[in-house]
C-alpha cells in the first residue's frame, strides 16, 4: 500500500495468518528514504471488547449503563472503578452492564443518592486469561 497523505493510515484484513513481519517506508520529498519493520502478532483468543470511555447516566434512556460490548460473554471478568485518588469506588464479577455511577465499594457519596460526581474515573478489567493481555486498564467520563 502506498500514500501521499502526511498521516496515512493503513489496514488490512488478515485472512490466512494473524502474525508476521511488517515494514514501514518513508520516502521524504527529496527522495531520502528510511525504513523501520516490526513482527505483529493479533491473534486473540476470540474474546474482542469493546470499552467505551464515556456514561451519562441522567436517566434520559441513553448512555445510562457502562456497556462494555463482549464481556458478557466471559463470566469470570472482573470490573474494577476507581476514582482519581485512586481509591475503588466500584467493583463486580460478573459484570452485568449495569454500572450507573453508583459507589458499591469503599467511598460514600454524599448529596447525590450514591452516585459519583461528574469526572474522570479509572478502570481495570481483568478477564483472567492467564497473562498480560487480559487486563485492560483506562479512563471513564461520567457526565451527568
Amino acid at each position: 500500500s502506498t500514500s501521499t497523505d502526511q498521516n496515512p493510515l493503513i489496514s488490512y484484513n488478515l485472512t490466512n495468518s494473524n502474525e508476521g513481519w511488517y515494514t514501514l517506508t518513508v520516502i521524504d520529498s527529496n527522495g531520502c528514504a528510511g525504513f523501520d519493520s516490526t513482527y505483529l502478532d493479533v491473534s486473540h483468543s476470540g474474546k474482542c471488547l469493546l470499552i467505551p470511555n464515556l456514561i451519562t447516566p441522567n436517566l434520559d434512556g441513553n448512555n445510562d449503563n457502562w456497556v462494555i460490548e463482549g464481556l458478557d460473554e466471559i463470566p469470570e471478568a472482573e470490573v474494577s472503578i476507581f476514582n482519581r485518588w485512586g481509591n475503588q469506588i466500584y467493583y463486580s464479577s460478573p459484570y452485568l452492564n449495569d454500572w450507573d455511577g453508583e459507589v458499591n465499594k469503599g467511598v460514600s457519596i454524599d448529596g447525590n443518592n450514591g452516585k459519583v460526581p461528574p469526572g474522570t474515573y479509572f478502570y481495570i478489567i481483568n478477564i483472567h486469561n492467564g497473562d498480560e493481555t487480559g487486563i485492560f486498564k483506562g479512563y471513564l467520563e461520567v457526565e451527568y
